[in-house]
């Protein structure tokens, strides 16, 4: 099963990137566990490291942006 993780402040898109994953998965047959986060801190402050196999994360959100999101997974996990 693949784990994945989206980001997004804006709540269409977020719903929008839940629904192309669900395609995906129901055109592969693939199992997939996706995790949806509306802000960029919440999904910094409930990363381990090593539980997503793909992060999708919005470069521009208030607080903490997707790219500094992105530079504290990777602290985290290479």
């Amino acid at each position: 099963m693949y784990s994945i993780a989206l980001c997004d402040d804006d709540e269409r898109e977020l719903h929008r990137l839940s629904e192309l994953v669900a395609q995906y998965q129901a055109s592969r047959g693939k199992g997939m566990d996706c995790r949806m986060y509306g802000s960029s801190t919440d999904f910094v402050c409930e990363m381990k490291g090593g539980e997503y196999d793909l992060v999708l994360l919005d470069v521009l959100m208030p607080g903490i942006s997707g790219i500094q999101a992105a530079r504290e997974l990777r602290e985290l996990d290479k």
